[in-house]
């Protein structure tokens, strides 16, 4: 995610707008983490699995410490 200035925040949508990062699928390994939306697309929930996620949506996991890159 990015700062960034807004024309309309009507118009502004926070769970795709600022998604910065690629689509491009990194195999991560995740403890749990509940389900979560970000770039249009809803993720999750995952326990205890190996899955292949877009980076955008792995970073969300991996900063906070809660799975590793498989």
């Amino acid at each position: 995610m990015c700062k960034m200035r807004v024309e309309s925040m009507g118009r502004f949508d926070p769970q795709r707008d600022p998604v910065v990062l690629s689509a491009k699928p990194v195999a991560v390994k995740i403890d749990f983490y509940p389900r979560f939306r970000v770039n249009g697309v809803e993720f999750g929930p995952f326990k205890s699995q190996m899955v292949e996620l877009p980076t955008y949506a792995a970073v969300s996991i991996l900063t906070r410490g809660l799975g590793e890159v498989a």
